[in-house]
């Protein structure tokens, strides 16, 4: 009976194991079959593994599962945390497995002894002493004697709710950071999805780029494969004439020669005129739309011996290409270390966003004894540029070779370098445009202050300057009545249109006559002034016409500033009208008549109306 109770017990047992040991596989990694380590699930199959161990079967073997073999990446597996702790769990069992058996002592905790009273359990608390104390010292001790007492249970039961509420808000962190962790998790599924989604656009407009340069070629090709037959034909016709014509010569009698010389002539005269030698160009530049072209300049050096005597750097003339600003910075007998050995050449960026940016560059210098663009010496590099930064060449081309190898004109003694630039993507391009813009409209927007604060400031003067002569300032067509506020208006205009005219004649008498008082000298010192203004005025009117009809491209503006040497009367008069043309419409007094010239004095005007 005993031996089958132990029997019994040992089949329990093994059971047991058997058990144990089918949960352990479960959760043991289906690769590397070791405890697991970081765990990640198959989403398709729902096997475990190690991160570690499945990231090197997907990058060294092929992507999918290697238990399901369906199709799997890094990004799809699902991140299983609680692997770990379920393994370690079943380790402990396994190790203790006594550990993991309840007994009733267990359940319930132990009594709690009072110090003092060894035999007596804790059951009140002192509020005053803030500790906890059995009935005896409580009745009897003098050192809580007059002391507040309250139930140890009571206390307890306090002191349980109020850490449960801080649990409760724990708890509620921990949930609010899982659900941000989720969050984030379903954010990086949602950008790897965006870029997947970018990359097959990518790959797709790629694609069809492709496909337009085939089309390109095939366009290119057709012309050239023509123009090849045509050649080709006309080689044939040619060949067949200058047979014809050797048999004739080597084979055929001297009198038949002589008797169809003409003939044979006029053929190979015909043969020349049919074939010709004109073929349209066929460009092998293939247009991109992901890389923007070259812009660039040519820069001639003229004088070189000279200039590499004075051993100076110089520069070229600047290239403007969307809103940038660039310079070849030459030193003609080398720089630094190469000094006298090298002729070394720069590209620097002179104007642009503050920003630093990768530009494309090349740095070609041409061969000058014959027009062979393939014997040209080029340089092409890319490299971050700043404002007023230089990148190039130190050892660009050796001093000695530049004659002997063609690059030197001896008889002009002129090199010639060509030089380009560009964006490396017409997004760096559009966004240089875009600053160029900005500050355009900042400039803009500073003129049009300027010359707000210059009109209020000619204002301000013109209320403040006298009257003129007598006979204008009493003029009894001006109609002005004290005290009205109208009248005012109209005498401070009426008074600015008799000082254009006043002074108009004041200038005209200047021409005609050497000296004049000190009176007139002021006077006329302070009216140029008015001149001056109102003819800036103009053209800057003019320069904003010319840049709205260049589409806002301010490189082809003129800017004229005049000055008192340079006055156009009849440009300052227009201006003065149009100047005063609101204050027309307020006050309905009609500008005076256009005066002629400066060889007539004009007239004041006859009256208001």
């Amino acid at each position: 009976m005993a031996r089958k109770m132990s029997l019994s017990k040992s089949n329990a047992n093994s059971h047991k194991d058997n058990q144990m040991e089918s949960i352990q596989e479960i959760f043991r990694c289906f690769i590397c079959m070791e405890n697991l380590r970081d765990a990640r699930m198959c989403p398709r199959c729902s096997k475990l593994c190690c991160k570690q161990c499945i990231q090197r079967w997907l990058s060294e073997t092929r992507p999918q599962c290697p238990h399901c073999r369906a199709a799997l990446h890094i990004h799809d597996l699902v991140n299983c945390r609680w692997a770990e702790e379920v393994t370690q769990q079943l380790d402990n069992l396994q190790s203790n497995p006594a550990k993991g058996k309840c007994t009733p002592s267990d359940d319930e905790p132990e009594t709690e002894k009072c110090e003092t009273h060894v035999k007596e359990e804790l059951s009140v608390y002192c509020e005053t002493c803030k500790c906890c104390i059995c009935h005896e010292c409580a009745l009897w001790s003098t050192k809580h004697s007059n002391h507040v007492f309250k139930p140890l249970e009571e206390i307890y039961l306090q002191h349980c709710h109020q850490i449960r509420e801080h649990v409760g808000r724990l708890r509620k962190r921990f949930m609010e950071l899982i659900g941000a962790v989720q969050e984030i998790e379903k954010n990086i599924e949602t950008v790897r999805g965006a870029k997947d989604q970018k990359v097959r656009e990518i790959r797709q407009a790629v694609e069809l780029m492709i496909a337009r340069l085939d089309n390109q070629l095939k366009m290119k090709l057709t012309i050239l494969v023509g123009q090849k037959g045509q050649f080709s034909r006309q080689a044939e016709e040619l060949e067949g004439i200058l047979h014809s014509i050797e048999s004739t010569i080597t084979s055929g009698p001297k009198s038949e020669l002589i008797l169809h010389s003409s003939k044979l002539v006029k053929l190979i005269q015909d043969g020349i005129n049919r074939s010709t030698f004109i073929v349209p160009g066929v460009s092998g530049e293939f247009q991109s739309e992901l890389v923007p072209p070259y812009d660039g300049a040519t820069f001639v050096v003229n004088n070189y011996s000279h200039l590499r005597e004075l051993a100076d750097p110089f520069y070229s003339d600047p290239l403007h290409a969307n809103g940038l600003t660039w310079r070849l910075k030459i030193y003609p007998d080398g720089n630094g270390a190469v000094r006298g050995t090298f002729l070394s050449v720069f590209l620097e960026l002179t104007s642009g966003p503050a920003d630093s940016a990768k530009y494309e560059y090349r740095i070609e210098m041409v061969y000058q004894h014959a027009n062979e663009p393939s014997k040209n010496m080029i340089r092409e590099f890319a490299s971050d540029f700043e404002i007023n930064e230089c990148w190039g060449y130190n050892r660009f081309f050796r001093i000695d070779l530049l004659e002997s190898e063609g690059y030197l004109d001896p008889i002009t003694d002129t090199i010639r370098l060509k030089f380009d630039a560009r964006s490396p993507t017409y997004f760096l391009k559009c966004k240089d445009q875009q600053w160029y813009i900005s500050e355009l409209e900042r400039k803009t927007t500073q003129q049009a202050q300027a010359i707000l604060d210059l009109s209020q400031r000619v204002e301000k003067m013109e209320a403040e300057m006298p009257l003129g002569d007598g006979n204008l300032a009493n003029n009894a067509d001006l109609n002005i009545t004290a005290g009205s506020e109208e009248s005012t208006g109209k005498q401070s205009h009426n008074r600015s249109r008799l000082q254009m005219i006043e002074l108009l004649d004041l200038n005209d008498n200047n021409d005609t006559e050497e000296t004049a008082s000190e009176e007139n000298s002021d006077e006329a010192s302070s009216n140029d002034y008015f001149l001056i203004y109102f003819c800036n005025e103009r053209c800057i009117s003019e320069m904003e016409d010319q840049e709205n009809e260049a589409g806002g491209d301010t490189s082809e503006v003129e800017v004229v500033e005049f000055t008192g040497d340079d006055i156009n009367l009849n440009d300052a008069y227009e201006g003065y009208v149009n100047y005063f043309a609101l204050m027309d419409e307020l006050t309905t007094t009609t500008p005076p008549p256009r005066p002629p010239t400066r060889q007539s004095t004009p007239q004041p005007p006859s009256g208001s109306q």
